[in-house]
């Protein structure tokens, strides 16, 4: 049916005469004629008016929706006003438009519109009845933003864009999604804009720009149905309109509030596991994939679309419809922006088939790299332990240490590609060629390099430092710190953190809470955890160890350490008072502690 206004629901600011709570005999009955047009029923009412399914009677029969704005009679600046409106709406052509066929005036003066009938559902009902996938909800919403884009291109603004205003039918199976009431809200603006009854507002609240619920009718454009469709697009995302608390508000430099929509992703986080799982369900996905699909770029497009600022979101419909195509065609959103990694991503995921060739002939080189500093630290250690000489094993981990600690991932990975590309050259067939070099512009050599010597080198390491080092604890910690040296030094703090936390797991069993060498690899391990985020690990390993620091007498520098890294986990935590006192306190036990300790903490 045509998208019914229901009293209940009633978000529209009436124009001026509108009454709520009016009784049946306020509106047209069955049968009554308006113009060419006789009504048949009642399809809804709000405060612009009432809509009612028609019979046209001439030229054609046929049947529409009659849109009949109530409570005012048209002077004759209003009725140029209206005739201007109805031939702009007349010049809409498009599929995701329901097409304005007629307007006119009653015997009392009245406006009204004749516009196509259409038996669907709103988008969101539809959606969630029909249990569309994601990527088809986005698919047809980017339908929506092209039948918008194509009035705004002749000047014509909705202005009270929502679900119940976007009903979808089906064509030879297909979901057809059409906007209606288009330019209503604008005609009726205008039309009362100039009158004795004020400048009243049409829109719905929900969906409003802060322009438009602002009263700033003069700073209304196209952007502000772009923000309309922003809001739409997060209740298809999240199954439920924006709540009265998914708005944040702040105050700017000057003094004016700003509102923001919290993230899709926040706002189904909010709402607990079991609604997150059922939207989930509903658009075929996991919970754990569609949150990871929301932060990742769904949120961003969302938020740019909403913006406080018209300015700062997306300049059309089109824009935003172009957007989303992107988005499904699996290409870089102009809304994510230029983070690491992002556009390589999403290129890799576009040329699976090429990069999986292209990767077979990169991991042939690197395991044949990766081999031979396996076998030369292999047989560097079997060596020591053949001898079981302790001095000797103590230089080979340091060896170990500093040749690892030292090999430049990013000239490896270089490397790795130039020799890539030059055996790709000589196999002498031009389409692989071809794929590796659009594949190689992108690929990260570093990321390959690092990857391998975990998986090949450093974690086979630690295996054998774990089998052959068993009776030996107090070597086997050295050669795990060394191990989280190295990883910390490629980038890898995930794995810094468990080689660190083994050698802080060894000290603190071989020597106790108050030895050097534990303090060394507890502030090793805070590093790690610091590193990725782990703040509130690192701070309670750190401050007890410091705790047990401060207890003991004056001697080894090691015990600054943990200070340091105390110092430096406040101050990522944003604790800067608390930063500061830490490193006060450690410049002050370096004067107790022994003259040589630099009081720069």
């Amino acid at each position: 049916m045509q998208g019914p206004v229901d009293d209940s629901e009633l978000e529209t600011l009436g124009l001026p005469g509108a009454r709520p709570g009016e009784d049946a005999s306020d509106f047209l009955q069955p049968g009554m004629r308006v113009g060419r047009y006789r009504i048949e029923a009642l399809l809804g009412h709000g405060g612009m008016g009432a809509v009612y399914r028609a019979g046209q009677i001439e030229p054609v029969r046929r049947t529409v929706a009659l849109k009949l704005l109530r409570g005012t009679r048209l002077d004759t600046l209003q009725r140029a006003y209206f005739e201007v409106e109805r031939q702009m709406l007349a010049q809409m052509q498009h599929p995701a438009i329901a097409q304005i066929f007629d307007a006119g005036t009653t015997g009392t003066g009245a406006p009204y519109f004749a516009m196509e009938y259409i038996e669907g559902l709103p988008i969101a009902g539809y959606c969630e009845r029909h249990g569309l996938a994601l990527d088809a909800r986005i698919a047809l919403f980017a339908q929506v933003c092209d039948g918008v884009q194509h009035a705004h291109s002749r000047g014509i603004v909705h202005r009270d864009l929502k679900p119940d205003n976007i009903l979808v039918t089906e064509v030879d199976g297909r979901a057809m999604p059409k906007i209606i009431d288009f330019g209503i809200a604008t005609a009726a603006t205008r039309l009362f804009a100039d009158g004795t009854g004020g400048a009243e507002i049409a829109g719905t609240p929900t969906y409003m720009s802060p322009e438009q619920s602002g009263f700033s009718q003069f700073l209304v454009d196209a952007r502000s149905d772009v923000y309309s469709l922003g809001v739409i697009l997060f209740e298809l995302l999240t199954g439920a309109r924006p709540a009265a608390g998914s708005r944040l508000r702040s105050v700017a430099a000057d003094g004016t509030e700003h509102t923001t929509l919290r993230a899709p992703s926040q706002a189904l986080e909010e709402a607990g596991g079991r609604h997150l799982a059922d939207v989930a369900r509903a658009r075929g996905l996991r919970p754990g994939r569609l949150r990871a699909l929301l932060r990742a770029e769904l949120d961003f497009v969302v938020a740019k679309a909403v913006r406080h600022d018209p300015a700062e979101r997306y300049a059309s419909a089109g824009e935003l419809a172009e957007e989303l195509r992107r988005y499904l065609a699996q290409r870089p959103l102009i809304a994510v922006g230029d983070r690491p990694g992002y556009a390589a991503g999403k290129f890799l995921r576009r040329h699976r088939v090429a990069f999986a060739a292209a990767s077979a002939v990169l991991a042939a080189i690197v395991l044949g790299l990766v081999f031979s500093l396996y076998g030369l630290m292999q047989a560097r250690t079997q060596r020591a332990v053949a001898e079981a000489r302790q001095s000797e094993l103590e230089q080979v981990a340091a060896f170990q240490q500093s040749m690892l600690a030292g090999i430049d991932v990013e000239a490896m990975g270089k490397a790795m590609l130039d020799r890539q590309r030059a055996q790709v050259a000589q196999s002498g067939d031009a389409a692989l060629a071809g794929a590796f070099e659009r594949v190689s512009g992108v690929l990260n050599g570093a990321d390959v390099a690092r990857d391998v010597l975990d998986r090949q080198l450093l974690a086979r390491a630690r295996a054998a430092v774990a089998r052959d080092f068993a009776d030996q604890p107090a070597l086997a910690a050295d050669l795990d710190s060394a191990v989280a040296d190295v990883y910390e030094a490629i980038g890898l703090f995930a794995q810094s953190e468990d080689a660190a936390r083994s050698a802080w797991t060894l000290r603190r069993a071989q020597f106790g809470e108050a030895d050097r060498r534990t303090w060394a690899a507890a502030a090793e391990l805070g590093r790690a955890l610091n590193r990725q985020g782990k703040q509130d690990e690192a701070l309670s390993l750190l401050q007890a160890v410091w705790d047990v620091v401060g207890a003991t007498p004056p001697g080894p520098n090691e015990r600054l350490g943990v200070g340091i890294e105390l110092a430096q986990v406040h101050s990522d935590r944003g604790e800067l008072a608390a930063a500061r006192a830490c490193s006060r306190d450690c410049s002050t036990r370096a004067r107790t502690w022994t003259a040589s300790i630099p009081t720069a903490c």
